[in-house]
């Protein structure tokens, strides 16, 4: 008789992963017999649930992997202080209890959810005969696509960045990518393979999900706030420019850039601007987490150094070509002067997730489309052509027209250097990613040693996390 222990909300909280257990001895509150949980299709998608719940975890995209640590380690906001528990881990210094606290926690809770993600894979076929094919097939690829998605957000934490520079590192030992439900040690393969695994997920996926099959009664929310199909094609688009393949990342983005849906006057009504999101989940506890990070006593404070850093040095309003105008939508709805007596001194409230009010309050972005656009401009500027770089600057016009900005703020030099559109096109992609985990991302994959108001310099070296201290035990290695 096989048994798994879950939460009263039917949160799989499965304890077992290969070389990581230590990580999932999760107290259950209720235990019930697996044959039980699915000999109905309410019961699948209430499993399916749970794992969207456990994304939701504090630990994961809750908090440590969107809008707190990851964002503290790209300079989003400052630590000025050591009090701050993000101090160290900001720095690059990964040994103080801090930085152990955080390379624990998301280590274990990303493959918690693998973990369950996989069981719910293996109950698919050992109990789910008896679905119908659409309910079979959508519930698998959300799973494949949600296992795809913490594995490759593991390798960006872990892993080594800027492999189109330095494809070398694609032979190394990479994270062990987990498929089955057992208590089997999973290897270390290499890097290459270890992307490759994910690709294939995310293909199987696609092939399974159908933009127009989803059953309605029983989904999880709505098509936006589940691993659905389009944030799948973003995933592999994510992927694809990760390893350095331009030309299958561009062809991933292409499919989206046409899409006349997303216009500006849709995205007016919520600060988190949710009708352009693709993939985003429902953090229940948001608002209790985030209440007292805005005050001044706050140690993990969420802001930008100086009350004018974030228009100085993120969206340069007036300076040509890099800046754009203080109507930008991003600007309006994602940053607010603190007002709190002295804002020179704490500086631009990043409140992306701060709304408590309003029909957005509990929402973390996780994918947006207008990284279809920003994908695109950096592939086709990859490929050194003039009518390759004319495509790349058309693609950022129509991100600052689509943001609300006039044509006053576009890109009409043609010759304009290589490398000063490349600068532009990364200034873009850190103005969509604030609170949403991507920067730090960003910053490792093209090796940028200087980000955006840090002083501290990175080296391709310090963008990777160490193992946690049980899996270097394990014989696990980077």
């Amino acid at each position: 008789m096989k048994y798994i222990k879950i939460t009263l909300l039917l949160l799989l909280t499965t304890a077992l992963f290969a070389g990581c257990s230590d990580y999932f001895d999760v107290k259950p509150k209720t235990e019930i017999r697996s044959e039980d949980l699915f000999q109905s299709e309410s019961g699948f998608w209430r499993a399916l649930t749970g794992v969207y719940l456990n994304m939701a975890n504090r630990e994961a995209y809750g908090g440590y992997l969107s809008w707190e640590g990851i964002e503290f380690m790209a300079w989003q906001h400052q630590t000025d202080n050591g009090n701050s528990s993000w101090y160290s881990l900001q720095r690059g210094d990964y040994t103080s209890t801090g930085s152990l606290n955080f390379i624990d926690k998301t280590w274990g809770r990303l493959y918690n959810i693998i973990a369950e993600a996989n069981y719910l894979l293996f109950a698919l076929d050992e109990y789910g005969s008896f679905l119908a094919p659409a309910v079979y097939e959508n519930i698998k690829g959300q799973c494949l696509g949600i296992r795809a998605y913490c594995h490759f957000d593991l390798m960006r934490l872990f892993a080594q960045g800027n492999l189109a520079a330095d494809p070398s590192s694609l032979t190394k030992p990479c994270i062990p990518y987990v498929t089955a439900y057992d208590k089997e040690i999973t290897p270390q393969q290499s890097y290459a393979w270890t992307l490759d695994r994910a690709m294939e997920d995310v293909t199987e996926a696609i092939g399974l999900l159908d933009a127009d099959e989803y059953p309605e009664a029983q989904r999880v929310k709505k098509i936006y706030s589940n691993m659905n199909i389009d944030a799948i094609k973003l995933l592999a688009a994510r992927i694809e420019l990760w390893r350095g393949n331009t030309a299958a990342a561009l062809e991933y983005a292409n499919g989206f850039i046409d899409d006349k849906s997303w216009r500006v006057d849709a995205m007016i009504p919520t600060p988190l601007l949710v009708d352009e999101l693709r993939f985003m989940i429902t953090v229940y506890n948001l608002f209790s987490w985030t209440e007292n990070q805005w005050l001044p006593t706050a140690s993990n404070r969420l802001v930008s150094v100086r009350q004018n850093s974030v228009e100085e040095n993120l969206f340069m309003m007036g300076q040509t070509n890099y800046g754009v105008e203080n109507g930008d939508m991003r600007y309006l709805n994602w940053y607010e002067v603190n007002n709190d007596g002295n804002p020179d001194d704490y500086g631009t409230l990043s409140v992306k997730v701060r709304y408590g009010f309003n029909s957005s309050s509990n929402y973390i972005a996780l994918i947006r489309i207008s990284e279809a656009w920003l994908i695109a401009a950096e592939c086709e500027l990859a490929k050194t052509t003039p009518e390759s770089k004319a495509r790349a600057i058309e693609l950022i016009n129509d991100l600052r027209n689509r943001r609300g900005n006039s044509a006053s703020t576009f890109i009409t030099d043609e010759d304009i250097p290589d490398e000063e559109l490349r600068e532009i096109i990364v200034l873009e992609q850190l103005r969509e990613v604030s609170q949403e985990g991507q920067a730090f991302f960003l910053y490792k994959r093209l090796n940028i040693a200087n980000m955006v108001n840090s002083g501290n310099p990175m080296s391709a070296a310090e963008y990777v996390l160490p193992y946690p201290q049980t899996e270097q035990q394990a014989g696990h290695n980077q």
